[in-house]
């Protein structure tokens, strides 16, 4: 079973995805697009990049167990949901691979983890 890295930003450095366009980096947030093909987002930055960070951030809050909640897992997402999540980061990650790259996962506050990866971007 394959599993992912999830890094503190400031732990990690960041990898990017080689573009044929020449320009300044960019980070591509996935949040709920978790797809290579037919992401305008992706095409977009993919143009005017030289450098490309796939970045999904595991938001804590949304992860975290709630024995009230009204099925197994947190309040805001149950056990499958949390489940196809996953999955759907894998096959993200796949076809990243494919790409000669790879999904930065990372855990914390979106906005805080977005700041410190741009910044070390930058």
């Amino acid at each position: 079973m394959q599993r992912f890295c999830v890094c503190s930003p400031s732990s990690y450095r960041l990898n990017p995805i080689t573009s044929m366009a020449t320009g300044s980096g960019s980070l591509i947030w996935f949040r709920k697009g978790l797809r290579v093909h037919d992401n305008p987002a992706l095409e977009y930055a993919s143009k005017g990049s030289e450098f490309m960070y796939p970045v999904f951030v595991i938001d804590p809050h949304y992860m975290e167990s709630d024995p009230s909640a009204f099925s197994p897992g947190s309040s805001r997402a149950g056990v499958n949901r949390i489940r196809f999540l996953l999955e759907s980061l894998k096959d993200l990650d796949s076809s990243l691979k494919k790409l000669g790259s790879r999904l930065l996962v990372f855990k914390g506050e979106p906005g805080e983890v977005l700041v410190r990866c741009l910044q070390e971007v930058m």
